[in-house]
């Protein structure tokens, strides 16, 4: 039954495709007509770009873009749905001017049905030179070598520079004060100490022992990342993620150093430290818990633990406001190690422009060169975060002052500010020039802290399309994450480590390990 099914989508792909092949014409031709429209006689390119909704009549930031650029601009509402919706466009023969964000398996896909546009990379180095020069800066590597295919490149490749760094543990700073804890946790003892102190001691002083020192949620019965990370980085073990060990790739879920991390897991959770529903948390009663100061000590992105004017967000602090947080990057265990499992840089396959374009070079370039602007130029990012100087903010020094009634979000809305929805495929976001209008200056040294605290392993070989991984990833870490919570809540005895070891690669592990080492020693050769 999976093997039919696998070649039923196989077929409708190449029927759908051949309806796409049909509709080219008409799109070139549409794109083509509309390319003359402009008003004093003056041609405007017709260019769609994919928003978060619809603008709202005259919008100032539309306007100011289509003005700057002297374009038409057509909002290509995504949104949940963003892919459903592309798909359909592309089956339908109305293919859109470029799609963003899709796998590597759907780029090779669409590659080999000739879907793409060609982008050479000495386009992108003549018309985004900034954005080039972000990639060179932010990367030790060539990332276009990930997605060359036949001598031809194309997409532009995206870069989500936080990822490394993003995840830390936030810690209830005014729990260790009133606990009488003066040092900063660094060591396991120390953490354990800390656990014990949390959940025995009442910080929260209401006179109940309802308090935890640590939990988690499991986003997915595939989510081993979410597995208490920092616990597993104090011995340098990394779940769900390939990473480079002596010069080979590994996985935390097979190094013997996890059985230690188990058993630290095991005894806090005997202890009753860890909170006992972490096994069915999700991500909005697990808040919650934080919310109602439940628990001491949660794993999360940096900016959840600052204030939202510090960078975005900044929910553990606007919503106890009372709370203070101290940012960690987690235990060291015995050998010294410590670390927290970190996000891909390069999560996904940036954007590429449908085959149609190859024949519009002008179009193309159009589009390169406003993405440029969206992303890299310092003047429109200022309009984009707050709109007209002297209508809807002043300047004063290196703060941004909302004018009245500007202050209140709907206002934004109805004048045209909204980054989710003007500012155009932001999805190549330079931070560093972003700072100044994203941070308020009065914590720009805290953010700038922040950024400095998450360390840890990323899984290095994200980026590489591995058919026998994908094939076998979902059973195998469904089969990891069971057996880890049985080891962690004594379900089953931690003598069996080797064993799980053994079935794990005897369900398609050791497939997967020798694919892993083949992509990673071909990509890994210096040229």
């Amino acid at each position: 039954m999976k093997k039919r099914i696998v070649w039923f989508k196989m077929g409708l792909f190449i029927i759908l495709a051949a309806t796409v092949v049909a509709g080219c014409a008409e799109k070139e031709n549409q794109n083509s007509q509309e390319s003359q429209k402009g008003g004093n006689g003056s041609k405007k390119m017709h260019m769609e770009f994919w928003t978060s909704a619809l603008p709202v009549d005259h919008a100032f930031t539309k306007e100011y873009a289509e003005n700057r650029f002297n374009v038409d601009i057509e909002h290509l509402v995504g949104g949940e749905n963003y892919k459903e919706k592309m798909n359909l466009m592309i089956v339908s023969g109305e293919a859109p001017d470029y799609i963003k964000n899709i796998t590597l398996s759907e780029y090779d896909k669409y590659v080999e049905q000739g879907q793409f546009a060609e982008i050479p990379v000495e386009l992108l180095e003549k018309h985004a030179p900034k954005y080039m020069a972000w990639l060179k800066e932010n990367t030790d590597e060539d990332l276009f070598k990930y997605f060359n295919r036949n001598g031809k490149n194309y997409t532009m490749p995206n870069i989500w520079t936080l990822g490394p760094s993003m995840n830390v543990l936030g810690i209830r700073q005014d729990w260790l004060d009133k606990l009488g804890i003066n040092k900063k946790p660094e060591t396991l003892a120390e953490f354990e100490d800390m656990l014990i102190k949390f959940r025995n001691d009442d910080p929260d002083h209401n006179g109940k022992k309802d308090t935890y020192g640590l939990t988690t949620s499991l986003g997915s019965p595939s989510d081993l990342g979410g597995l208490f990370s920092s616990v597993f980085g104090a011995f340098d073990s990394y779940l769900g993620i390939f990473y480079e060990k002596d010069g080979k790739i590994t996985r935390g879920e097979i190094e013997p150093e996890t059985k230690e991390a188990l058993a630290v897991l095991k005894r806090w959770y005997d202890e009753q430290l860890i909170d006992p529903e972490f096994v069915i948390n999700k991500s909005d009663n697990l808040d919650q818990k934080v919310f109602d100061s439940k628990v001491g000590m949660i794993q999360g992105g940096w900016w959840s633990f600052l204030p939202a004017a510090a960078f975005f967000d900044g929910k553990y602090v606007e919503k106890i406001p009372n709370a203070k947080w101290l940012l960690s990057s987690g235990p060291k265990g015995p050998n010294g190690a410590f670390g927290i499992g970190q996000i891909q840089p390069m999560s996904n396959t940036g954007l590429q422009f449908m085959k149609h374009m190859e024949k519009e070079p002008e179009k193309m370039i159009k589009y390169i060169e406003m993405i440029e602007a969206f992303n890299f130029d310092e003047d429109y990012l200022e309009v984009s975060y707050f709109g007209k100087e002297g209508v809807t903010y002043n300047k004063n020094g290196d703060s941004y002052e909302w004018i009245p009634p500007y202050d209140k979000k709907d206002e934004q809305l109805k004048f045209g500010i909204d980054r989710s929805v003007y500012h155009y495929d932001g999805m190549f976001n330079n931070y560093d020039i972003q700072a100044p209008f994203m941070t308020a200056p009065k914590y720009a040294e805290l953010r700038k802290n922040a950024e400095k605290v998450g360390v840890g392993k990323y899984d290095i070989l994200f980026p590489i399309h591995k058919p026998i991984y994908n094939e076998y990833f979902d059973r195998l870490d469904q089969y990891t994450l069971k057996t880890f919570i049985d080891f962690i809540t004594g379900r089953r005895d931690l003598k069996n480590f080797d064993k799980f070891v053994s079935e794990w690669m005897s369900m398609g592990g050791d497939k997967v390990m020798k694919e892993a080492q083949e992509v990673y020693s071909q990509y890994n050769t210096k040229d």
